[in-house]
């Protein structure tokens, strides 16, 4: 798969980062339709891609997009 390749999940998850500052499981698997579970893979997969930065531990836990990609697009 190319690494410019992004998937409709993805896409939503960046959408929100766009208008919102952060993103936390909850409400990233809501957005998703998604499991807990399988929303934390999905994030993971983000991180390790470039397009999202953890932060936080725990149920403090929450996602934000990249500065290089936020800046690219912006």
């Amino acid at each position: 798969m190319p690494a410019w390749f992004i998937n409709f999940e993805e896409l939503l998850l960046l959408q929100y980062l766009r208008q919102h500052p952060e993103v936390d499981t909850v409400t990233a698997a809501g957005i998703c339709q998604r499991s807990e579970t399988e929303i934390r893979e999905k994030l993971s997969g983000m991180v390790a891609a470039g397009y999202i930065e953890h932060g936080g531990t725990g149920r403090g836990a929450y996602w934000c997009m990249s500065a290089n990609l936020y800046n690219s697009i912006s």
